[in-house]
């Protein structure tokens, strides 16, 4: 979720998604987490990978970007954890299952 939301904001490179990811979020992602990740995300639809050889940075760079189908899978998953945020909110706010009940009545 964390990687398809920065890819919101268009295209990156791998390198540059854990940097931001880390200076700008605190969350750290390893590349031999990301890589594969990716890979997955590519192979199920969600981003396509494209080369730039012309990155200025001596060698090509794969850059990502989410398509359609990943736009639509990142804003699943946006509900889904608002949702998920919100009943264990409550189990702490309202102390127990009281709190869980009353939260899936309003939904």
């Amino acid at each position: 979720m964390l990687v398809l939301s920065v890819l919101r904001d268009g295209e990156k490179y791998g390198l540059e998604l854990i940097k931001l990811l880390k200076d700008e979020h605190g969350f750290e992602l390893a590349e031999g987490t990301l890589y594969p990740l990716l890979n997955r995300l590519r192979m199920d639809g969600a981003v396509i990978a494209k080369w730039d050889h012309n990155a200025g940075t001596g060698h090509p760079r794969k850059n990502y970007s989410l398509t359609k189908q990943g736009r639509e899978l990142v804003a699943g998953m946006h509900r889904h954890w608002r949702d998920y945020a919100a009943t264990i909110d409550a189990v702490i706010s309202a102390g127990g299952a009281k709190g869980v009940r009353a939260n899936a009545r309003q939904a």
